[in-house]
């Protein structure tokens, strides 16, 4: 990404924190306020909450997403970040040249019309690999499910607002949307701190 960005979505924030299930329970009866408000009367609100918008719970100021704040999954607190388990640079590079040795193997065998030989697989069972460099290796998600879906809100309206398009979790767009987002709002938060120590 371009470190100077001439334009791009800005997060910004209130600074209200609030549980991830609590803003859910929130906005869903905000919806669903919204529907009976539509069916009873034809006033217009100051928000459309048809595009994400509502009201923040606390200061009732516009808002069209929740930033998700993460903490470090439990597992790194307990090992209070012990990296004395972690491979040094003569076995992580052992490491990573047996599981390109073993990818190798494997897409010998994809590619063969005939089935594998057992030359093949004792080759790959040779090969020892760590839990987290085999191919077939799919790594657990510390993470809740609403934790994931505030994420996915994040990403979804990073992408219909920098875009101005109808929300699609599935466009491959969203993660760079969201990235771009990060990277503009820092920019431009250093643009105005430079901003006030030269003023100063």
């Amino acid at each position: 990404m371009h470190p100077d960005l001439p334009f791009g979505t800005h997060t910004g924030s209130y600074g209200h924190l609030m549980h991830a299930h609590c803003w859910q329970r929130y906005f869903d009866s905000i919806q669903t306020k919204e529907q009976r408000r539509q069916q009873r009367l034809c006033l217009h609100t100051s928000y459309d909450v048809e595009n994400g918008e509502f009201l923040c719970l606390l200061c009732e100021c516009l808002s069209n997403t929740v930033i998700p704040l993460l903490l470090p999954p439990r597992n790194i607190f307990s090992s209070r970040l012990n990296f004395s388990d972690q491979p040094n640079l003569t076995q992580w590079i052992r490491t990573i040249s047996q599981q390109i040795k073993a990818l190798q193997s494997l897409r010998k065998e994809e590619n063969a019309s005939i089935p594998a030989s057992s030359e093949n697989s004792k080759n790959v069972e040779e090969v020892q690999l760590l839990e987290g460099f085999r191919p077939d290796f799919h790594p657990q998600n510390p993470y809740s499910e609403s934790i994931k879906e505030i994420l996915t809100t994040f990403g979804t309206a990073s992408y219909k607002v920098g875009l101005k398009v109808h929300p699609n979790e599935e466009d491959p767009r969203v993660p760079i949307m969201c990235w771009s987002s990060c990277a503009y709002t820092i920019q431009s938060m250093e643009c105005r701190n430079e901003r006030e120590k030269f003023l100063k």
